[in-house]
């Protein structure tokens, strides 16, 4: 098994920007799988690419046997790994994963797949950090932030919260450029990581960022100062080249609605206090119901989201057969005073996951199945500009998805053949849809 002294700390994580795509990409798409595999399990299929892998991941789940903040131990171990150096002369793991999220030829990213479901999965679970986050660039960068526009980095972003480290790391040589950062979801790593004492704080690939000002107080050493931005209107507005520079991002990841249909939803005081407790508990929008007929024809309506229906049993039993087959109902759960009046016809229909007369129960029910639709759904991110462009970038998923399809070694398996723009728009789970 390798070692600490095995490895050597060359800091490029913090100062690679300049490998960063000046130019409008593929969309990137982002899975979540479940379960998650293993940490050596996932690593399978670029084990090729890496000197000596197989021990450097052995070596991860050494270091994290006791893993903190809620993470399991192959979630902790992706992100020790992610932050080893390998030896010099040698390409680190963090490297290729970075150049294969930044190529231009997303089918690049595949064998890095399974490792990029697992790390996703353990930065999901860390507390997103509100701060002031620094990296930097060996160069002059600053040209090409000008002030006002929107950037995106498709890349793992490695910052600090020192600005002494990440000066340090420039070094003092000709240019060299500061990126100061205002992040809202940066992810500290140090209790994962073989640098702990660098305060290492993740941005994940495809953050958006807006330059606010930049400057040049000494020679040679110029400052960006950047901050993270959720896309809007307006950024979208403000985007009008063709450069990853201008660009901004769609998710086209379903939302997912909650919705009660029953004659006494809004009556009872009992029904009444449950809606609060679900709205205290979900974070999914809750909507209410007591005409049958309307309610089915919301759900028709919602093809672009993602929904968990709760139906009493009368209601139930005349609703069902109208709207299981629909793809934007992905659940159902009958809430009722009688169980054994109800079990039997629901179990005609695959998606009534429980008939249920206990509303502590109901929710946690719902809780679960809200989660686990969160670990399913995929998002993609798009680069895009205006309504021409963004139907450019999708169309490039159907080659995508053809390419994975053909890639029998690394498991993945195309269900269902995506080959427009409408169906792509119209796929409520694209990650469930398209892989196990």
């Amino acid at each position: 098994m390798a070692n600490e002294g095995d490895y050597h700390q060359d800091h490029d994580r913090f100062i690679d920007d300049d490998n960063e795509p000046n130019k409008r990409l593929p969309p990137l798409l982002l899975m979540n799988s479940q379960p998650c595999q293993s940490l050596l399990e996932a690593v399978k299929p670029i084990e090729h690419l890496l000197e000596n892998l197989t021990s450097k991941v052995l070596y991860s789940l050494d270091k994290c046997k006791n893993p903190k903040d809620g993470l399991l131990l192959d979630e902790s171990a992706a992100l020790y790994l992610y932050s080893l150096q390998w030896p010099k002369g040698q390409c680190s793991l963090y490297k290729m994963f970075n150049q294969a999220l930044r190529n231009e030829n997303r089918t690049m990213l595949l064998p890095y797949q399974n490792y990029l479901n697992l790390f996703i999965s353990a930065l999901n679970k860390l507390p997103s950090i509100q701060d002031r986050v620094w990296r930097g660039v060996s160069g002059d960068s600053s040209q090409q932030y000008r002030q006002g526009t929107i950037h995106i980095w498709w890349g793992v972003s490695s910052c600090t919260d020192m600005v002494n480290i990440a000066d340090d790391f420039l070094g003092k040589g000709q240019h060299r450029t500061l990126f100061t950062i205002k992040c809202f979801n940066g992810k500290l790593i140090k209790n994962h990581s073989h640098y702990p004492h660098e305060n290492e704080i993740i941005l994940s690939p495809g953050t958006h960022f807006r330059v606010k000002a930049k400057s040049n107080p000494t020679l040679h050493f110029h400052i960006v100062d950047l901050e993270q931005i959720q896309p809007t209107s307006e950024s979208l507005a403000q985007s009008n080249t063709t450069t990853v520079a201008s660009g901004t991002e769609t998710s086209l990841q379903a939302n997912l609605l909650l919705i009660w249909c029953d004659a006494d939803v809004n009556k009872s005081k009992e029904n009444i206090k449950l809606q609060a407790k679900i709205r205290q508990s979900l974070s999914s929008d809750l909507k209410t119901f007591e005409n049958m007929d309307q309610c089915e024809m919301y759900i028709r309506k919602q093809s672009n989201d993602s929904i968990i229906l709760i139906v009493s049993g009368q209601y139930g039993r005349q609703i069902m057969p109208n709207v299981y087959e629909l793809s934007q109902l992905i659940a159902a759960f009958v809430y009722c005073s009688n169980k054994e009046a109800h079990i039997g016809w629901s179990k005609d229909y695959y998606k009534i996951k429980a008939v249920l007369t206990h509303s502590d129960k109901l929710i946690n029910a719902l809780i679960s199945e809200e989660e686990q639709s969160k670990q399913n759904t995929a998002s993609v991110f798009v680069v895009m500009t205006d309504d021409a462009l963004l139907h450019d970038e999708l169309m490039m998923l159907p080659d995508y998805f053809s390419s994975i399809n053909k890639e029998k070694k690394l498991g993945l398996k195309k269900i269902t053949k995506i080959s427009t723009v409408s169906q792509l728009l119209n796929a409520p789970q694209i990650g469930k849809t398209m892989f196990y």
